[in-house]
């Protein structure tokens, strides 16, 4: 196991535990009245200290198409000039039959709990690759350029449940 899927486990554990206050959100439902709202996606999270420069998702225009592949599964995923990998998939899941819930973390982002109806647990748990290589940053504040390649994988997880 990569140092990163320890870090990441450990983190989602510890929060899991100490009873955060995240909620579980989907896109395809709406967010309940009294949950707090997530975090704003045009400031990104602390995960990396080369995170992306804010900036407005409303001015930005599709530029170009990355890949995203679930599986054997493959998606021609719209992408804009500097957009983060979440912002692309939540853009694709309004217009493909792809699907995923995530739960945000204040201060560190979102963390896929589940894709296409299937949800991590049992010692499996989602992970995700830019153009063959593991990512050392969650989605939230990694950028997608035309021409990447995102793929999830459903992988053995040791300590997550």
């Amino acid at each position: 196991m990569t140092k990163r899927k320890t870090l990441y486990l450990l983190i989602a554990l510890f929060l899991l535990a100490a009873g955060s206050a995240a909620v579980r959100l989907s896109h395809r439902s709406p967010q309940p009245s009294a949950a707090p709202a997530p975090e704003s996606r045009s400031a990104a999270p602390a995960e990396a200290s080369s995170s992306p420069a804010s900036f407005s998702s409303a001015s930005l225009s599709r530029t170009g198409s990355a890949t995203l592949l679930v599986g054997a599964t493959t998606y021609a995923m719209p992408v804009k000039a500097g957009e983060t990998i979440f912002d692309a998939m939540q853009q694709l899941e309004k217009t493909s039959a792809f699907s995923f819930t995530y739960r945000a973390y204040p201060g560190l982002g979102a963390f896929v709990e589940s894709i296409n109806g299937t949800a991590g647990g049992g010692g499996y748990a989602w992970f995700w690759y830019k153009n063959g290589v593991e990512s050392p940053v969650g989605i939230s504040s990694a950028v997608v350029e035309p021409g990447d390649k995102i793929e999830w994988r459903f992988e053995a997880a040791a300590n997550y449940q």
